[in-house]
C-alpha cells in the first residue's frame, strides 16, 4: 500500500481513498501527528525567536558592563582621564558662574597640578573651590554653578547609556 502511494504521488495523481476502516484511521492518526509537527515547529520558531532577542539584550548589557570595568581601570591608571572629564563639565558650565568642583580624593593631586591649563577653561579658576568627595568614583566629578549641578561621574554616564539601551530594547 505504502509504495502504491508513493507511485501515485511521483505521477502527481490524486492520493487514493482508504480501502478500509482502519487504513483510514491510520490517515487520520498520522494528519493528527503531522499537524502536532507543524504546531511543535510553529513554537519552537517562535521560542528561537524570542532566545536570539534575550540573546541580544544580554550581549548589549554585557557590553556596557566591560566598558565601565575598563573605564573604571583607565580612569585609575591614567589621571589626564579626570583632567580631560573635568574639562569637558566645565565647558558646559561655561558663563554659568561655576562655584564648586566636587572630586573623589585620589584625583584631586593631578587636578590641583594643571589649575593652568583647567584655567583657560574657566575664568577665576584659580579662586574655584575643589572640595574631595568620596562618594564620588575615581575620574568622575560635580560641577556646581548659579544654575545647577553638572553631574560628569561616570557612574551617571554609564546609567544614562544603560537607560538608553533599556528604553531602546525594552529590557527592564
Amino acid at each position: 500500500m505504502a509504495s502504491e502511494a508513493r507511485a501515485f504521488q511521483a505521477s502527481g495523481a490524486a492520493e487514493p481513498e482508504p480501502e478500509s476502516d482502519a487504513e483510514r484511521e491510520d490517515m487520520a492518526g498520522i494528519q493528527r501527528l503531522l499537524e502536532q509537527v507543524q504546531q511543535a515547529i510553529v513554537s519552537m520558531a517562535s521560542i528561537a525567536k524570542q532566545m536570539d532577542q534575550e540573546m541580544e539584550n544580554a550581549v548589549g548589557l554585557l557590553s556596557l558592563v566591560l566598558a565601565e570595568i575598563m573605564v573604571n581601570h583607565t580612569v585609575t591608571s591614567t589621571p589626564e582621564v579626570v583632567l580631560n572629564n573635568l574639562a569637558r563639565a566645565l565647558r558646559k558650565g561655561q558663563g554659568q558662574d561655576v562655584r564648586n568642583v566636587r572630586l573623589n580624593p585620589a584625583d584631586m593631586g593631578p587636578v590641583r597640578a594643571s589649575k593652568e591649563k583647567l584655567s583657560d577653561i574657566v575664568e577665576n579658576f584659580k579662586d574655584l573651590r575643589l572640595e574631595a568627595d568620596a562618594t564620588i568614583g575615581r575620574g568622575g566629578c560635580v560641577v556646581e554653578t548659579g544654575f545647577g549641578t553638572i553631574d560628569a561621574t561616570y557612574e551617571n554616564q554609564f546609567m544614562v547609556l544603560l537607560n538608553a539601551f533599556k528604553a531602546m530594547t525594552g529590557v527592564k
